[in-house]
Formats: structure tokens, C-alpha cells, sequence
């Protein structure tokens, strides 16, 4: 059985996808960006929620998680998936 790696993307239903604490000028749609807006920040405090809602039906395997260095550098990240909906 070949497990080949798949970019989820597209399948990513972006009406049902929202960040909580989300700064205004660094909200979550700037993750459809690939530029230089490429980033999400907290407006209020370290702790930020992205909540992801797949179109269909998806098998994950990892999640790659892309953060800067330095002060803006997370000290944690904790990753909690939800299933059955």
C-alpha cells in the first residue's frame, strides 16, 4: 500500500475556518497568501485557536507547522483534532 503525501489544501473549506485571537491585520485568510503576508498573529495575548474544517472526508497523517524565529518564535503549540462532526 503506497503512502504518498498529499497537500490537503484544496480541500481545506475555508467558509467553516476561523481563527480565535487573531489579529486584525494578520488574520487567518493570510494563510491563502503565499506572499508576504504568509503569517496569522495573536492580537491579544500567546494563545491562538485556528479551527481547520475539511470539504470531505480526509486521512492525516502529520501537520507541518511553519514559525518564525525570535520574538515572534511560539514557545508552544498544541494540536487538537476533533472527529465525527
Amino acid at each position: 500500500m503506497s503512502r504518498s503525501k498529499v497537500d490537503l489544501s484544496s480541500f481545506i473549506a475555508k467558509d467553516g475556518t476561523y481563527a480565535l485571537n487573531a489579529d486584525d491585520e494578520f488574520p487567518l485568510a493570510n494563510l491563502y497568501n503565499p506572499d508576504s503576508r504568509f503569517q496569522v498573529r495573536s492580537d491579544a495575548d500567546e494563545q491562538m485557536i485556528l479551527h481547520f474544517q475539511f470539504s470531505e472526508k480526509v486521512k492525516l497523517s502529520g501537520v507541518s507547522i511553519q514559525a518564525p524565529t525570535g520574538d515572534m518564535q511560539p514557545v508552544k503549540i498544541r494540536v487538537s483534532l476533533i472527529f465525527g462532526r
